[in-house]
């Protein structure tokens, strides 16, 4: 299988997987597959034997739902699938899904919207936003009810000196949905948590460190800050059963 690897090391698989999860508009059934694959693709580098069943219990969605996911993701040139022939019966065996090591990037709906986004200095940050976010569906100036209804007070403080209230909707959904694909307390948005995340995501974005989307690398952060959390809960967790003598360990020196 070495000469279906796509990759020579686990640092270029890595940095890859962020490329492309920072940079390619995704739906969130492609993304879900897309990190699943990234994850079982170690063994021979950006080679996944995973079957479609297997992603689907694993993910614990449709069968059909990552079929969709697989034919986008090959579509959009990320991943592409090889059919194996059995040897001795004949017949096709399950397919291969190798992660391709370069996408074209072409220019995205987000990044068109994200042109519009402009960051002021704390004398100028009250002033209108830019004329290119006057078509936005909302603006900050004239519709301020409508977005307090749809976004709770605390992230707009953090974000409404900065974007438009179209951007701020669009970044409150990123957050809400990171949540529920990886916190296992889904639709329970952490407030100190996000607080945290955002603001470095500001900061970022504020000093040009931002290469790709606005919005993929605050779905990004926002992952790598719920995986942190996740973790040192299942430490807690397993902590506390072993306190308590729910955790069995087999004896290796008597049996």
């Amino acid at each position: 299988m070495r000469e279906f690897e796509t990759f020579n090391t686990l640092s270029e698989l890595n940095k890859h997987v962020q490329f492309v999860l920072e940079n390619v508009d995704l739906l969130e059934r492609e993304r879900s597959v897309f990190m699943l694959l990234s994850r079982y693709s170690v063994k021979f580098l950006g080679v996944s034997f995973l079957k479609v069943d297997t992603m689907a219990e694993i993910l614990n969605v449709h069968k059909r739902t990552v079929q969709r996911a697989l034919k986008g993701l090959e579509q959009k040139g990320i991943i592409k699938r090889l059919k194996r022939i059995r040897i001795k019966s004949g017949g096709f065996s399950s397919s291969l899904t190798l992660i391709n090591s370069h996408v074209d990037v072409s220019p995205r709906q987000d990044d068109k919207k994200a042109d519009s986004v402009r960051f002021y200095d704390d004398k100028t940050a009250k002033e209108t936003i830019s004329s290119l976010s006057k078509n936005n569906f909302v603006n900050n100036n004239d519709s301020s009810s409508y977005i307090e209804n749809r976004v709770p007070a605390w992230f707009l403080n953090i974000t409404k000196p900065f974007f438009d209230n179209h951007v701020i909707l669009k970044m409150w959904y990123k957050v809400n949905k990171a949540f529920e694909v990886y916190s296992s307390i889904p639709y329970n948005v952490d407030e100190e948590l996000t607080h945290k995340a955002v603001k470095s995501v500001i900061y970022s974005y504020k000093h040009r460190k931002i290469r790709g989307s606005l919005f993929g690398y605050l779905w990004a952060t926002m992952r790598n800050a719920i995986y942190d959390i996740e973790s040192e809960l299942a430490a807690q967790r397993r902590r506390e059963a072993i306190a308590n003598g729910n955790v069995q360990f087999f004896n290796w020196l008597e049996k």
